[in-house]
């Protein structure tokens, strides 16, 4: 003889019907006045709304930039496929005009950016602030220069913003 076979999911329903019992986070909770949900009051929801709207917006403008800055790549490199797709039996000739023109303005925007002994320089404001700017100016120079790879990294935030028309920098650490 076998066993009675249970529909669990009746079984359960069935309990939750007797007991007044109702599924909350996983968790059972008997039902009273003071758990039922309450109304929300219309300028939560719409904070809410508006904050998921601008989530989503935000993920829009992130893949965009991602795609932006994967064709700018591509450019750099020579490939062009995706505009111009080579025909069968044609050239395949590549061009560099990309990464030939940010070459050739590399070395320029270096000069202008690293190439005096003084990366950053604080102005004074009256008379009294000459010795402390010109104290500023050195130690700062000597923290991006000397404790930091400056050069390096003004190198590889010129070359971003030229790539992919957007550089960034960020600073950390103690001060």
């Amino acid at each position: 003889m076998r066993p009675p076979t249970i529909n669990i999911h009746d079984s359960i329903q069935a309990d939750v019907a007797r007991n007044g019992w109702k599924t909350r986070c996983g968790r059972n909770v008997p039902r009273t006045k003071s758990n039922t949900m309450s109304k929300m009051p219309t300028s939560d929801l719409k904070a809410m709304l508006a904050s998921e709207k601008a989530n989503a917006l935000a993920a829009i403008s992130a893949a965009r930039l991602a795609e932006e800055r994967a064709d700018a790549m591509d450019y750099y490199l020579g490939d062009m496929k995706k505009d111009m797709p080579a025909q069968d039996g044609r050239s395949r000739a590549v061009s560099t005009d990309v990464a030939d023109t940010i070459e050739g303005l590399m070395p320029h925007l270096m000069d202008i950016f690293a190439g005096s002994d003084e990366v950053v320089r604080f102005e004074p404001v009256g008379p009294e602030d000459e010795a402390a700017a010109q104290q500023e100016t050195d130690y700062v120079n000597h923290v991006f220069m000397q404790q930091n790879p400056g050069f390096m990294i003004l190198y590889s935030f010129i070359k971003d913003a030229l790539l992919s028309s957007r550089g960034l920098l960020e600073r950390f650490g103690l001060v």
